[in-house]
């Protein structure tokens, strides 16, 4: 068996458990944003770092719009679903990137919900990077208190219901 490294960096990338992009990562992620997704999800899946291109890239306050307006919210929603479904460590893992990556209020709260829920209420715009290092640390604490034992279906039940309680 051999394996063909199309890009010249890929095996060096797998051993280095490091997760790249082929192209510079802003084009990569203005071609489809939810590439940033993408890759936060196999970095958690396959226990590597994102590398700090990628970062870099996805930090940009327009990629977070490019998220919003290019890519539907079930596109998002099942990106999402998969990270979810991981079991607890990578759970948490892909948490923790959605913020470390600034991209929070685009999964889970896009721009025209955050208004409507300000217009409805009459009050200031509520936003979900304030509520969700609750939601992470709650997510956190459930997934402890499930255990090794638990189910990866558990585990997603238990995340989802810790993210999503300051809404609900």
């Amino acid at each position: 068996r051999s394996v063909e490294d199309f890009v010249g960096s890929g095996l060096e990338d797998l051993r280095l458990g490091r997760i790249r992009t082929p192209l510079p990562p802003s084009e990569t992620f203005e071609d489809d944003p939810l590439r940033m997704l993408r890759a936060v999800r196999f970095a958690a899946r396959l226990g590597f770092e994102v590398d700090e291109e990628i970062v870099s890239a996805a930090r940009e306050p327009r990629m977070a719009q490019l998220l919003e307006s290019k890519v539907s919210r079930e596109r998002v929603g099942l990106e999402v679903d998969k990270m979810l479904s991981g079991g607890g460590g990578r759970i948490v893992r892909a948490l923790e990137s959605f913020e470390a990556l600034g991209l929070v209020e685009a999964i889970f709260m896009p721009a025209e919900v955050l208004e409507a829920h300000a217009s409805c209420k009459g009050q200031a715009p509520l936003q979900a990077s304030d509520l969700f290092p609750d939601g992470l640390g709650r997510a956190r604490r459930a997934l402890v208190l499930l255990g090794e034992g638990a189910t990866k279906l558990d585990a997603r039940a238990a995340a989802f219901a810790a993210l999503l309680s300051p809404w609900g």
